[in-house]
């Protein structure tokens, strides 16, 4: 394969005029000398198009007629990606700011690795400050960081993890042909534990490689710009993605998702959440 293996780095975007500018021009900025940037839009209805086809021309852009939703937004990248024979896709959300050499860093660990399937950079929060909660909370199912808990400065290089956060993976290609895509049911939120479930089924393994960096305007971090429907599907697909799980028959994934939504349950009268609806993913 060698550092030098072809990366077709999608971009999905919907309604990201804010956030097309510094994201674009952090990933065009990259060394990494063989790398292209598919932006995928779902159906935007601000200038998202108009930006990406005037000022970055050396993007590729391919327009969905309609919003098709995270899942089969970015499946429709995956499959040109896949047709074009690229080995690696990079998955990147729209409010993201690459930090420099994020890319040559994730191959490099593709490279010494080539037992690990996916990979995930250091999450930050958008201005570069601080490491996102969630990704620290992911961090934090690998024993051997549990245990120490270093700064960002003594991590070791990679960390590995039975999942990550979908706003920026490096995938394999072997991974897609095995496991399949998206599950475009889920259209939005927690497709990406699903595919995790999956990739761990079909024996593939993840890693956070903690030398190289994105900030990401993690929406979790902004709740009230969240929007109903947004909730409502943080919610149901949480549980669909339990009972998908392969790893155990249905009737597990059926009983493990009652004994949680019971939990969650009184979680939510205790708190008053429910009496708020403050439901957040």
């Amino acid at each position: 394969m060698g550092v030098g293996a072809r990366v077709s780095v999608n971009l999905l975007v919907w309604n990201g005029a804010r956030w097309l500018g510094p994201c674009l021009d952090s990933v065009l900025a990259d060394p990494y000398p063989h790398f292209s940037v598919l932006a995928v839009d779902n159906a935007s209805t601000d200038d998202s198009r108009r930006i990406v086809e005037e000022k970055y021309p050396v993007v590729r852009l391919l327009a969905n007629r309609k919003n098709l939703g995270f899942a089969e937004g970015h499946n429709v990248g995956i499959r040109e990606a896949l047709r074009a024979g690229s080995k690696f896709v990079a998955l990147l959300n729209q409010d993201i700011v690459a930090q420099p050499l994020w890319l040559p860093h994730l191959m490099e660990a593709a490279e010494d690795h080539p037992e690990i399937g996916i990979f995930a950079p250091l999450l930050y929060d958008y201005e570069g400050k601080n490491l996102d909660s969630l990704c620290l909370r992911i961090l934090n199912l690998n024993e051997e960081y549990r245990r120490s808990r270093p700064s960002p400065e003594a991590m070791e290089t990679l960390y590995e993890v039975p999942a990550a956060f979908g706003a920026a993976l490096l995938i394999r290609r072997e991974v897609f042909l095995k496991v399949g895509l998206f599950d475009p049911l889920f259209f939005a939120y927690h497709e990406e534990g699903d595919f995790f479930n999956r990739a761990i089924y079909h024996g593939f393994r993840t890693a956070v490689v903690t030398t190289s960096r994105i900030n990401h305007w993690h929406t979790s971090q902004h709740p009230g710009q969240i929007s109903l429907r947004a909730r409502y599907l943080a919610v149901r697909n949480r549980g669909l993605m339990r009972l998908k799980d392969p790893r155990q028959s249905f009737a597990a994934n059926l009983k493990a998702h009652f004994s949680a939504w019971l939990r969650s349950l009184g979680e939510s009268a205790r708190s008053g959440i429910l009496a708020h609806g403050d439901i957040r993913r």
